[in-house]
């Protein structure tokens, strides 16, 4: 669960509005170990949830929202190995398959984004006693069974000046974004405080990919986002 802020540069200049804040999407999950010996490190199973219930979900072509207003199951493994390397740091792995549900806040203006197929790689290695660097590779890609309702296709055509004459395509694949592939790579800074706090600053950047693979980013946005994170033990 995260506290949010939706804003675009449009939404300020002509509605005069930043856009919608507050707490987006829930996640919870489960995580079962399944095995300690699987190739010298732990294997387990995960399933999360995405639960978009702490906020209303606007009107898909006029509106910006905290989320995407619909429910996701994720089954993923997750396997890590420690140390790694020199006898300090680690490694982990996460594939996984993401289901998307249908979208019906504004029926009958619905939509079902794609379900996706993820892989997402980790690690962290301790430069000092108190500071260590984290790394991060997340990748999806879209299986292609994205769909929007005929009256969603009709709404466009009202408001995006001639789309309804593509059919779903645009709908799809750029205004709502319901099929995208990404390739982000991440890293972080981590200082330890006091032994139950850290201090996390992150960078995190979505890149082009590889052209002409599964692995090139499309009908997605490409950005930049910095943090700065304080992580609690207990």
């Amino acid at each position: 669960m995260e506290n949010k802020e939706t804003r675009s540069e449009d939404t300020i200049l002509y509605g005069l509005e930043r856009g919608p804040s507050g707490v987006g999407d829930i996640n919870l999950g489960l995580r079962h170990k399944i095995t300690d010996g699987f190739l010298k490190g732990p294997l387990s199973a995960q399933v999360t949830v995405k639960i978009p219930e702490t906020y209303k979900y606007g009107h898909p072509l006029r509106e910006l929202s905290l989320g995407d207003g619909q429910y996701d199951l994720t089954l993923e493994l997750f396997w890590g190995r420690a140390p790694f390397i020199a006898g300090k740091g680690y490694v982990w792995v996460m594939p996984g398959y993401k289901i998307r549900f249908e979208n019906n806040e504004h029926e009958p203006l619905s939509f079902k984004p794609s379900d996706q197929i993820k892989l997402m790689i980790g690690g962290g290695y301790p430069v000092t006693p108190k500071l260590s660097v984290r790394f991060l590779l997340d990748w999806y890609k879209s299986v292609g069974n994205a769909s929007v309702s005929q009256e969603l296709i009709n709404e466009s055509f009202v408001y995006g000046g001639g789309q309804q004459i593509f059919g779903d395509h645009i709908l799809i694949r750029d205004t709502l974004g319901l099929e995208p592939t990404s390739l982000t790579a991440g890293a972080s800074l981590v200082y330890k405080a006091t032994p139950k706090a850290d201090v996390v600053l992150s960078y995190n950047e979505t890149l082009d990919g590889i052209r002409g693979t599964i692995f090139e980013s499309s009908d997605t946005a490409l950005g930049r986002t910095f943090s700065v994170a304080v992580a609690l033990s207990f």
